[in-house]
């Protein structure tokens, strides 16, 4: 995957997260991931 394919990726899990307790594990995973493309 891309960059921009990961951040649609990202995008929709701040969708789908937001409103769980899981949205800050989520971005700090996507932080993480980000750094290995």
């Amino acid at each position: 995957m891309n960059k921009s394919e990961v951040f649609g990726v990202f995008q929709l899990s701040v969708m789908l997260g937001a409103s769980t307790p899981d949205f800050i594990f989520n971005y700090l995973f996507y932080e993480q991931w980000y750094f290995f493309l």
